[in-house]
């Protein structure tokens, strides 16, 4: 699954293995981390930096075949490699830092938490609000919606909440410029969000916009 598909705050304290890298930027970090001509993919650990938010600590090259996955271990490697968000924009593992996989890093691990800390408040989804699973950990203020255009193209893009009406309504700042022409708003135009359930149960943002009203 696509990086930008998961929900922000389920990847803070897991690991999370890039793979299908684009060519230009694995060229990059092909030399900044040593990888050898059979990797092509990179174990990160995520977790939040208090100054510079969602990051990820890069652990060691990986070669993904099909559904095994194995792990370029070096030895005395001294270069510190941190990803920002949106550092990389590709297919991705979440992997459970409690994973048998990847028990062999659990002193890395350690050192991060030890280093910039272990904030589980921020990722706490709080059932008072509907849309807590899907603000941002290091910006609660921002929020992950759905937008739809009139061809039904769904697209997730972020705003920055606003104002809360008296009907449960958020009214928000869009952060994004649409991919889609068609969705008929623009990177900072006001959008009314609300809650809708779904057939499986589960409760997303999505956004209000003049075509659907």
């Amino acid at each position: 699954m696509d990086i930008r598909e998961y929900n922000t705050k389920a990847l803070p304290y897991h690991f999370v293995l890039f793979y299908e890298i684009p060519n230009e930027k694995l060229l990059v970090f092909g030399r900044e981390i040593n990888m050898s001509l059979k990797d092509n993919a990179v174990l990160t650990y995520c977790y939040l930096d208090s100054e510079c938010g969602l990051s990820y600590k890069v652990i060691c090259p990986a070669r993904k075949k099909g559904d095994e996955i194995s792990y370029h271990i070096q030895e005395n490697i001294t270069t510190a490699v941190t990803l920002r968000e949106g550092a990389l924009e590709c297919q991705a593992i979440v992997i459970d830092e409690d994973d048998q996989s990847v028990e062999q890093f659990k002193e890395e691990v350690d050192m991060i938490k030890k280093c910039y800390g272990y904030h589980l408040d921020s990722i706490d989804v709080s059932d008072e609000d509907p849309f807590s699973e899907f603000r941002h950990p290091a910006y609660p203020n921002d929020i992950l919606v759905n937008f739809m255009s009139p061809n039904h193209k769904i697209e997730k893009m972020w705003v920055t909440q606003k104002d809360i009406r008296e009907d449960g309504a958020v009214v928000a700042q869009l952060i994004n410029e649409p991919y889609n022409a068609l969705m008929g708003v623009h990177e900072g135009d006001l959008v009314e969000i609300y809650p809708l359930k779904g057939e499986d149960g589960e409760t997303i943002p999505i956004a209000i916009l003049s075509w659907m009203k």
